[in-house]
């Protein structure tokens, strides 16, 4: 599936979704105890506990489906804290406008 096509699907699945606005805070991740150290959103998954460690806070930040932009709570200029969110996927404001409200397709370059 080219990459347009995967995005105008991602559009159509993600309007069906419900979303809510509010401000993004951080969540539980599972650090790997590993050299890498490589983090997973924790979502009530069982883990090994010899193999990862569960942070209070780990997860830092998301990114918009469509647009990638980062949404946390840093105050930086490339990121955002208000989104839509279903519980799971975030969305910045300007890409759910545009995708979500006026149905339009994302962007894509």
């Amino acid at each position: 599936m080219e990459y347009e096509e995967h995005m105008r699907t991602l559009a159509r699945d993600s309007r069906q979704k419900e979303w809510s606005k509010r401000k993004w805070t951080p969540s539980p991740a599972l650090v790997g105890k590993g050299p890498q150290g490589m983090a997973t959103k924790y979502k009530g998954q069982q883990y090994d506990p010899e193999q990862y460690e569960l942070v209070h806070d780990g997860w830092d930040h998301d990114h918009c489906l469509f647009c990638w932009q980062s949404i946390c709570d840093c105050g930086g200029e490339n990121c955002t804290s208000i989104g839509f969110t279903d519980g799971d996927d975030w969305i910045c404001e300007s890409c759910h406008q545009r995708v979500i409200v006026e149905k339009k397709d994302p962007k894509t370059n």
